[in-house]
């Protein structure tokens, strides 16, 4: 793997881990009602997965000068200006879609409980 993605993917994970952080609060906040709380979890990781699909369609707009991946880079690791761009703004395409696969798994999960809950209640 490329230094580039890799950074990407730590930078991705990163923000993933603090979104889950949050989306897991909310749900210990709302444990006192197992339906509620699944609901709730399942309907804001289906947020981050349209959040995070729509940054991966947006990839190509980012500027990498000013990107996460670019400023974790050593100086020996950088690519030249003229393929820096293309590298930094694929490697966040790609790192963006699989955790937006892997939140859409989640999401689903979520949702396939929350119904099982809703049909023993």
């Amino acid at each position: 793997m490329h230094p580039i993605q890799h950074l990407a993917m730590i930078s991705v994970a990163r923000a993933c881990a603090y979104v889950g952080l949050g989306i897991m609060t909310i749900m210990v906040a709302l444990s006192y009602d197992p339906i509620l709380c699944v609901k709730s979890g399942a309907i804001l990781t289906s947020m981050l997965v349209v959040v995070l699909r729509y940054r991966a369609m947006r990839a190509d707009r980012i500027d990498y000068r000013h990107s996460e991946v670019w400023a974790m880079l050593d100086a020996s690791e950088m690519p030249p200006a003229d393929h820096a761009a293309r590298l930094v703004r694929n490697a966040y395409r790609d790192a963006l879609l699989r955790f937006g696969d892997y939140s859409l798994v989640m999401a689903a999960s979520l949702w396939a409980v929350a119904f099982v809950l809703w049909l023993w209640a």
